[in-house]
């Protein structure tokens, strides 16, 4: 009998433990996403680069004073979405104050999964937010989307080069 109650036992743990298992997102792909992004509210402008497709939106900072192009591309083997917004370039002749560039990596740490990047073929700076592409749902899209915006508002003294001092 104590066999037999310890069978049932297990097999309500298993049954349960399949019933507590958390909602999974459906794969991501290219059309999902541009569906998910469309059923947010956002038009999307498709490009294609290095093999991928590149999704680009447009939002705007929370005191209205800019809007941005965002595009969004998931991986050649689909396991992660790549946001990300590409910043004003550096004007020729100008540097970056020292106090900007520390500032930008101290902030890599306090955004993080965020990351601000530098790409030198175009002397701009990005702000990045990879994110698995198997966690993707609309509601988590558009969360990682307001964070990437309300970091982007937070730190333009550091990417703006218009509010670097001195400049």
């Amino acid at each position: 009998m104590r066999a037999f109650l310890g069978m049932i036992a297990a097999a309500c743990l298993v049954v349960s433990g399949a019933l507590a298992e958390p909602a999974r997102a459906a794969p991501l792909t290219d059309d999902a996403l541009k569906a998910m992004l469309e059923g947010l509210g956002y038009s999307t402008e498709e490009s294609t680069g290095n093999g991928t497709k590149n999704y680009t939106i447009k939002d705007t900072l929370p005191d209205n004073t800019l809007t941005f192009s965002i595009t969004l591309q998931l991986s050649p083997d689909k396991t992660l979405l790549w946001i990300f917004a590409v910043l004003y370039g550096i004007p020729e002749g100008k540097t970056p104050p020292n106090e900007v560039l520390l500032g930008l990596l101290k902030t890599n740490d306090d955004i993080a999964p965020e990351f601000f990047s530098y790409s030198a073929s175009n002397k701009a700076f990005f702000l990045n937010y990879p994110t698995a592409a198997g966690e993707v749902t609309p509601a988590m899209l558009r969360q990682r989307l307001k964070t990437l915006i309300s970091t982007l508002a937070s730190t333009r003294p550091l990417w703006d080069p218009q509010k670097w001092s001195g400049q």
